[in-house]
């Protein structure tokens, strides 16, 4: 299974690993990337062209800017065998 990494953009080591469930079917994609301290708009993504919804002093500020078409739209999604795999992105 290969997830892609091009919004990896600082030559850090990073690790890929695919979950499968015990009948061969693809489930989820880890991307573990190095880093000194936690990124939530890395483990998040980030798209600069999406528009900021509400204030950074809402309580729902986050949770209003998470998803496809918005400023934080979550890690890539890898497509294996017609199926696109969700995946967890963090930094360490």
């Amino acid at each position: 299974m290969h997830c892609p990494t091009e919004s990896i953009k600082e030559r850090k080591k990073n690790t890929v690993i695919g979950l499968t469930a015990l009948t061969g079917e693809p489930v989820m994609c880890i991307i573990i990337i190095q880093g000194k301290e936690r990124k939530v708009e890395i483990e998040l993504g980030v798209d600069y062209s999406a528009h900021w919804e509400g204030s950074p002093d809402d309580i729902d500020f986050i949770a209003k800017n998470i998803g496809p078409g918005r400023r934080f739209p979550g890690g890539p999604t890898c497509r294996f065998c017609g199926k696109d795999i969700p995946c967890l992105l963090c930094n360490m």
